[in-house]
């Protein structure tokens, strides 16, 4: 199993998430400012403003797709403007996490509420939720717990996501595994790997299938192969290792979305939120 170090490649957010490799940038999320970013170089553009965005995406023609969480809206935009919106309310309390497939289907995963009222708790049962823009939403798997990094392999035929779950009491974490019908819908639900400290945080693929997820208090991103942890990227200082994409020229700088160790763990303190990046032997994959 190898282990890298990690370079600041980008600072100044509160909670970056969702990185996406776009049109030769890096495309992410900072939840607690409420705004969307453009990363090219050493240049980084606030693109967009929400009240909390939670994911960005694109479409196969380069439409760009945000996620507005507590609001529970899915937007397209064009030049930075709103195209259009469709809300999800009436299927989920909380939106979270999205991947884009070839179709420009979004799939957007959401927290469910516990008995006690508590959006995204170890006990509530989230949902992902297939929006095609073109019909009406619809919910393609349930009863998953606090469904966090989503992704779609290679092919387009399995999609990921993280589950939190509750292990012998202490908190972990797995990824769940469904296969991709044609029409969207989704099936045959799997595991396909255990975090044993941590979170299954933001996700992506590599060309080879594997899996890079952060693992949150964790401070690591992990890349799994046929179930098995084979690679480790540890962070300095105890970060929060929070999303992770592979991008760059040849697609082998896999991003990491950090930030600070919070008081208790609670994401309304987090600060010093960064991108950074490790180069890595496998790499991404073109989305189209």
């Amino acid at each position: 199993m190898s282990e890298s170090s990690t370079r600041t490649v980008a600072g100044g957010f509160l909670l970056p998430e969702c990185p996406r490799w776009h049109d030769g940038a890096l495309w992410l999320v900072d939840m607690r400012r409420g705004s969307v970013h453009r990363l090219a170089g050493d240049a980084s553009e606030l693109v967009a403003s929400f009240d909390r965005p939670s994911a960005v995406g694109f479409w196969p023609d380069g439409t760009m797709v945000v996620v507005d969480g507590t609001k529970r809206i899915v937007h397209t935009l064009h030049e930075g403007r709103v195209r259009e919106s469709l809300d999800l309310s009436r299927l989920t309390p909380h939106l979270n996490d999205m991947v884009i497939d070839r179709n420009g289907w979004a799939y957007v995963d959401a927290f469910g509420i516990d008995e006690n009222g508590s959006v995204g708790s170890w006990t509530a049962e989230g949902c992902i939720v297939l929006v095609t823009f073109d019909s009406a939403p619809r919910v393609v798997a349930e009863n998953l717990v606090a469904p966090n990094g989503i992704g779609i392999s290679p092919d387009g035929r399995t999609l990921v996501v993280g589950e939190a779950v509750n292990q012998a009491g202490a908190r972990g974490a797995q990824l769940v595994g469904f296969t991709v019908a044609e029409d969207g819908s989704l099936s045959q639900r799997r595991i396909m790997g255990t975090i044993a400290r941590g979170l299954g945080d933001g996700l992506c693929f590599d060309a080879e299938g594997g899996i890079w997820v952060g693992t949150a208090w964790g401070h690591e991103a992990q890349r799994f192969l046929d179930g098995e942890v084979v690679e480790r990227i540890s962070l300095e200082d105890r970060r929060w290792a929070l999303a992770c994409a592979l991008g760059g020229p040849d697609l082998r700088t896999l991003f990491i979305c950090t930030t600070a160790a919070a008081p208790g763990g609670d994401p309304s303190e987090f600060t010093d939120g960064r991108v950074e990046a490790v180069e890595v032997r496998v790499p991404g994959f073109a989305a189209w």
